[in-house]
């Protein structure tokens, strides 16, 4: 819809039926569309897709055709053939009326695009401060976030993607939908995931990980990518700006999510550090060589006191709780 000779287009179509064109630009177009059927054709389709925007935002527009009409009739009275000055008088007045009826007509427009754009720049921040939280995405997709650690995503999801900013480390459930693949940016990589569980955190200072549960996930960012299937970890190191696959993971990194442990002649002291970060308690050890005796167990939706007792149980070990600190005493030949 353009027609650069004369300097119409689209946009002063726009601006003429949104009350924004001069009367300079009106007449013009005025000008423009009595030249031509094709051009009083283009200008009724234009009218028509306005229309049919305005339909959407559930607001019955003003008849512009009808007031058309009657602006094209005035104009072809005998008065036309008045003076310079006055005629264009008469023009410019009715410019104001086409302008006045568009200005009623945008209003609902304006007010249905507005109301888009406020609900897609709103933004949720879900913290958790030192406890394990548990949220839900708009999706239904969930969320457990370890202490320190922040999402942030919007109050709904676009129509064509989902997508989400983790500080920290969280441990993800997706909804599959397979028309919005679900994103998480995280620090200077992405992961991009259809309907799968994992876990993403930074294990080092200089390393991301990216542990897959179930599904299959793809980590990346502009120098590389790695697919990462369920029971494998993903790593990218960022000194070296490279990824890494390993065949392998370590299940009880994100028990803290899961409350599944899975110890297989596991030290204590690597025990205490797994319980820590899924109860939120600080384990002290009285005796240090306690913390090299092994156990092999496993634990699924348990208290911390109930896996404590059988610790203390299967190592002859003892424990007391003080508050939100627990102190293991024992001897280190007992185990």
């Amino acid at each position: 819809m353009n027609d650069s000779k004369n300097g119409i287009d689209g946009i002063l179509f726009g601006k003429y039926l949104a009350g924004e064109a001069s009367p300079e630009e009106a007449i013009q177009l005025e000008d423009w569309i009595s030249r031509s059927a094709t051009n009083k054709l283009l200008f009724d389709q234009f009218v028509t897709t306005w229309n049919g925007i305005q339909s959407k935002a559930a607001y019955q527009s003003p008849n512009k055709e009808a007031a058309w009409h009657k602006i094209r009739q005035s104009i072809d009275t005998p008065q036309r053939k008045i003076g310079g000055l006055r005629k264009l008088l008469v023009r410019y007045q009715l410019a104001a009326v086409v302008m006045g009826i568009a200005i009623l007509s945008i209003i609902p427009l304006i007010f249905f695009i507005q109301t888009a754009n406020d609900e897609s720049v709103k933004n949720i921040s879900f913290t958790s401060v030192s406890d394990v939280r548990q949220t839900t995405l708009p999706d239904g997709s969930s969320v457990v976030l370890n202490g320190n650690s922040v999402i942030s995503y919007p109050e709904k999801f676009n129509p064509d993607q989902r997508e989400v900013e983790l500080r920290g480390e969280a441990f993800f459930t997706i909804v599959p939908d397979s028309a919005r693949p679900f994103k998480v940016s995280f620090e200077n990589v992405d992961i991009i995931v259809l309907g799968t569980s994992f876990n993403l955190r930074k294990s080092d200072q200089e390393s991301i990980e990216t542990q897959v549960k179930s599904g299959r996930v793809k980590m990346f960012n502009a120098s590389g990518e790695v697919i990462i299937s369920d029971g494998q970890t993903g790593m990218y190191n960022k000194e070296s700006n490279s990824f890494l696959l390993k065949k392998d993971l370590d299940p009880n990194a994100f028990a803290y999510a899961t409350k599944t442990f899975i110890f297989s002649d596991e030290e204590l002291a690597n025990i205490i550090k797994y319980l820590e970060n899924a109860y939120s308690k600080k384990i002290v050890l009285k005796n240090e060589l306690v913390g090299k005796c092994k156990m092999t167990s496993s634990f699924t939706n348990k208290s911390i006191e109930y896996i404590l007792d059988v610790i203390a149980a299967t190592l002859n070990i003892t424990y007391t709780i003080e508050e939100d600190t627990i102190y293991i005493g024992g001897e280190h030949e007992g185990c």
